[in-house]
């Protein structure tokens, strides 16, 4: 979502040479243009693709980081000294 909405604010940046991107990122009408036409962003199925392997990627970073973090915590309890 973030790409699409970078993607206009470039585009309109390019038609409105006075206009700079930082400037426009910001501006509260640009923010309510792509509100208001959000659906017209996203009709495409590649688009309801990539927001799907999006959400799917998103919802298993933190199990893969966890279990990550317990190997890597095992693995350092193993070499710790006996007494």
């Amino acid at each position: 979502m973030l790409g699409k909405y970078l993607t206009v604010v470039y585009f309109t940046s390019e038609l409105f040479s006075d206009a700079s991107v930082m400037n426009l990122v910001f501006d509260g009408e640009m923010v309510s243009a792509f509100v208001e036409t959000f659906t017209d962003y996203f009709s495409e199925p590649v688009d309801l693709l990539f927001i799907v392997l999006a959400i799917v990627s998103a919802w298993q970073i933190p199990g893969r980081m966890a279990k990550t973090s317990l190997a890597s915590d095992a693995s350092s309890s193993d070499h710790a000294p006996r007494a």
